[in-house]
């Protein structure tokens, strides 16, 4: 067992990055002795902290990232080993085996989806921050056989190993209640994001309703966003925004079908969820999509007919 594990995550604070930190944490608590957590300090946590954990509360803002950093590099040499999580390596080049998790494709290829020019520049801030500081780091975990060939395309000459590595570790928590399937049930796991192509599906949900067709939709989003017309918001049956992840992978296991149109990701988490779980899944027919599961029904996620189509085809399977 090594020493001492340094895992720096202060710009995570829910949704998906959450999922990663809590889910390192419990993975690797039996190859180390401890573990010491920087975190942004707005974290609910969905898991009870093991003793062994010791957690540093900080803020996400860019001067108190690179004073935290500064802090870590001056003590890195105390650590067997640091992970960066969230997509960005340190600008420091540490003492001690240093790990970067990278888990946004959007910093490799955002070309199919539509984003604001404020989001554009935030990308690009990314992009050069990795391109400069990337020597920093000496492995970088990714989730998939895709996004590894992607990541090593992206920089080909960058002097870092690459590995793909799922720390996943609840689902089987899940498993133990038998499911209550709910005949008919949709959920749409994810964001308003442009590239998760929500906007077309609500439109073939509420068309499909239009047409006498019974379903029942749930949503991981907020009656009250503010990127989607509320007209289109009133097909959502159950909006379910504020579930913790074990209620949601409840959901998830009580559901039809997950439908997933999402037009770039670096894994897709709950499409793998769903399928370990029972659930018939109807997604984006994307390259990410088949590398990690094989879907029960797939649509073209450029075409509203098309996917309105498939979506009809599996209600009535």
């Amino acid at each position: 067992m090594k020493s001492s594990l340094c895992i720096v995550a202060n710009n995570i604070h829910s949704g998906g990055g959450q999922v990663v930190l809590e889910s390192f944490i419990m993975s690797e608590l039996k190859n180390y002795k401890s573990i010491t957590c920087h975190v942004n300090k707005n974290i609910k946590w969905n898991i009870e902290l093991p003793e062994n954990v010791k957690i540093i509360n900080c803020k996400s803002d860019l001067f108190s990232r690179l004073k935290k950093e500064w802090e870590i590099y001056k003590s890195s040499k105390n650590f067997t080993d640091i992970y960066f999580l969230g997509n960005l390596p340190p600008i420091f080049k540490n003492k001690s085996h240093t790990y970067l998790y990278f888990h946004n494709k959007l910093l490799i290829d955002a070309s199919m989806a539509k984003f604001s020019t404020k989001q554009q520049l935030g990308f690009y801030i990314q992009k050069l921050w990795l391109n400069c500081f990337l020597k920093n780091v000496n492995t970088v975990l990714v989730q998939s056989s895709l996004m590894k060939k992607d990541f090593s395309k992206k920089f080909p000459k960058k002097n870092v190993q690459i590995k793909a590595y799922l720390p996943f570790h609840d689902i089987e928590n899940v498993k133990k209640t038998p499911p209550q399937k709910i005949k008919n049930s949709l959920i749409y796991v994810g964001s308003d994001l442009p590239h998760k192509n929500i906007k077309p599906l609500l439109k073939c949900i509420s068309h499909l309703k239009s047409q006498g067709i019974e379903i029942y939709f749930h949503a991981t989003l907020s009656p009250e966003c503010q990127t989607l017309e509320p007209e289109l918001l009133k097909c959502v049956d159950d909006f379910i925004h504020s579930k913790d992840r074990l209620e949601l992978l409840t959901l998830i296991q009580n559901s039809e079908f997950l439908v997933f149109p999402s037009l770039n990701e670096s894994f897709g988490l709950p499409l793998w969820e769903a399928k370990q779980l029972g659930t018939k899944v109807i997604a984006a027919d994307l390259e990410y999509v088949h590398e990690i599961i094989e879907p029960d029904f797939v649509f073209d996620p450029l075409d509203t007919k098309d996917m309105e189509r498939v979506i009809k085809r599996a209600l009535q399977s």
